[in-house]
């Protein structure tokens, strides 16, 4: 029996997971702006880019002010590496 994706298909993913890199982007500012604080991850999002240097999966850490009676509560601080 032949395998529908074919033997091509599989080596190309094998392929594709041997050159995939890996890194973490943080952002810069550790200190809540407003109350000086430390702020605390809040999430964690993930991207997966294409360049012409091969395949890099991103883990973006998300951070956030958690004391309610600052002016900076809730507000998010992504990577400014993220270019958004």
């Amino acid at each position: 029996m032949i395998n529908p994706g074919g033997e091509r298909a599989w080596l190309d993913e094998l392929r594709a997971r041997e050159q995939t890199q890996t890194t973490t982007l943080t952002p810069l500012i550790v200190h809540c702006e407003h109350c000086g604080q430390p702020l605390s991850v809040a999430n964690h999002g993930h991207r997966t880019v294409t360049t012409l240097a091969g395949m890099w999966k991103l883990t973006l850490v998300i951070r956030q002010c958690i004391q309610p009676d600052c002016p900076g509560f809730h507000q998010i601080h992504r990577p400014e590496e993220e270019g958004r």
